[in-house]
């Protein structure tokens, strides 16, 4: 790109020998016009926009200093170098001051013009790239933060996380360690749920992930069927049932009328650490098991209260645990505590049998969701018409129970066998791009909370930290030679930041990449 200069001159003759001089001898500059006196350059720098500016410092009407004081209040960007036939101490202290880049007398020699114009051009095109770069940095960045922030809600609800990636994270969103979190489930209920085809769902997700991230304290994980989990951060003074009730009802403004579909929100118990989330998340979705009303939130405290004040058959603990056995696939599992379950139900009773019914129903609608994000897709269960008595409501619950966990074990055994071996395939083939947990599971047909269930099961780590390995191996094979910088090293294998880059390095290697690259040419 040509940089513009402007010279400003009161001399003619002045103006005309330097516009000669730099025009014979640099192919990377454009003159775009002469001013006669101060007035005029402050008018015509900010009509063309110059990059750069020979300002003579004596000139009428106004001078080259208070010309540079008015142009700089308009454009911080312009480079000045002042030009004078006095070599006053003043003048250039105040041309400094100001900002100025140089300092040139006249008459001065061809070489000096040249070399000194150079010079200033030389350093607008470093700024201009280095403004470059930060601008691409930035941009990836962006992109990147909403697909990390969507792997780590699903790693940390599953327990799989990988410490440096959510250091990261918390650095870059300005999270401090200990603060309060609450997890939330977004459920959609449409009209009509028969016509939500994997499409429709695709295209509500994007949309309603759009609108949540515009809430800075909101991290948004993958839908699973019809439900979304969000971990909400609490920095301010109020509590963090306060503070969720508030920006959920911001949120449930923003998007109300925009989807064809109705929200309900779960709530879980706040917490302070990353371990506890797992938890927080069966208790945000058990919370959804007396939903009545769209576009309200429910807490699991008070679905807790509820029952307690009802005398309610149901065994949390045995409820908690059925959502976890479900969410890792045990299906089998889920089936014999959902035995033990029923009998707690059918032998304590409810204050009504369709209240009773209702609650059976949420129940295996939660154990259904969960079996979704195993990575199954299961017919819906539905009690096809109101139970007289408890033995007829559990004789059906539990035909229905059956039926799901034989629907399961078949998809189980349909499974590919070579799923693992396809996604370390896809990680290994595109390790130096941006890839996340959709993207693989995209790639297997897999849900990513299974993606991430799998491959810590099969694998025994996380796929980031097969990822990582993944790219330091490269890392490795580039610093092999000495002319790739290691900065271009971090881009090469899929890192935007070369001091994250480092940090994880250090971290897998225990040497800084500057340290082993010494090393090993030691």
């Amino acid at each position: 790109m040509m940089i513009r200069i402007l010279i400003a001159d009161d001399e003619q003759i002045e103006r005309v020998a330097l516009e000669k001089i730099l025009s014979s001898h640099m192919t990377d500059i454009e003159i775009i016009g002469q001013a006669k006196n101060g007035k005029e350059a402050v008018e015509m720098a900010l009509t063309w926009k110059p990059d750069l500016i020979l300002m003579d410092i004596r000139m009428p009407a106004m001078d080259g200093l208070e010309a540079v004081r008015r142009i700089r209040e308009e454009d911080e960007e312009v480079k000045f170098i002042m030009v004078s036939a006095y070599d006053m101490f003043e003048y250039a202290r105040q041309a400094l001051r100001l900002g100025v880049t140089d300092y040139m007398l006249k008459p001065s020699k061809s070489s000096v013009i040249l070399e000194t114009v150079q010079r200033v051009v030389d350093g607008i095109r470093a700024e201009r790239a280095h403004k470059q770069s930060l601008e691409h940095q930035q941009h990836a960045l962006d992109t990147l933060l909403p697909m990390l922030e969507t792997d780590l809600v699903t790693q940390l609800l599953f327990d799989h996380v990988h410490e440096v990636q959510l250091q990261e994270l918390l650095a870059l969103k300005g999270i401090e360690a200990g603060q309060q979190m609450m997890v939330i489930s977004l459920m959609l209920r449409p009209a009509l749920e028969q016509q939500l085809n994997r499409d429709v769902r695709v295209e509500w997700y994007v949309t309603l992930k759009q609108q949540l991230q515009a809430f800075s304290d909101f991290w948004v994980g993958p839908i699973s069927g019809l439900q979304i989990p969000v971990i909400i951060f609490n920095s301010s003074a109020t509590s963090g049932r306060a503070h969720t009730a508030y920006r959920l009802k911001a949120f449930f403004d923003r998007i109300r009328g925009k989807l064809p579909a109705e929200l309900v929100a779960g709530v879980s118990l706040p917490r302070t650490h990353f371990t506890e989330l797992s938890q927080a998340y069966h208790e945000s979705l058990l919370a959804l098991s007396n939903v009545q009303r769209a576009y309200q939130i429910y807490y699991y405290e008070d679905a807790v209260e509820r029952k307690q004040a009802h005398a309610a058959a149901a065994d949390m603990r045995l409820e908690k645990e059925m959502l976890d056995e479900a969410r890792k696939g045990e299906l089998e599992r889920v089936h014999q505590l959902f035995a033990q379950w029923m009998e707690h139900v059918h032998q304590q009773g409810e204050s009504s049998m369709l209240e009773t019914q209702q609650h059976v129903l949420d129940l295996l609608l939660l154990i259904w969701r969960m079996t979704e994000e195993a990575g199954a897709t299961i017919s819906k269960p539905y009690l096809s018409f109101q139970s007289a008595d408890m033995h007829q409501l559990k004789k059906e619950a539990m035909a229905i129970m059956q039926r799901m966990l034989q629907e399961y074990q078949a998809i189980k055994q349909e499974l590919s066998p070579d799923v693992v071996y396809r996604m370390k395939a896809f990680i290994r083939k595109h390790a130096h791009e941006d890839i996340s947990l959709e993207m693989i599971g995209e790639h297997v047909q897999l849900s990513p909370f299974y993606v991430s269930k799998i491959f810590k099961e099969q694998c025994k780590m996380n796929y980031i930290d097969y990822l990582t390995d993944c790219r330091i191996e490269k890392a490795k094979q580039l610093m092999q030679d000495p002319e790739i910088s290691l900065k271009q090293i971090a881009f090469d294998i899929g890192y935007h930041d070369p001091n994250y880059f480092s940090r994880v390095f250090k971290k897998v290697c225990g040497l800084s990449p500057t340290e082993y690259r010494k090393a090993i040419r030691a």
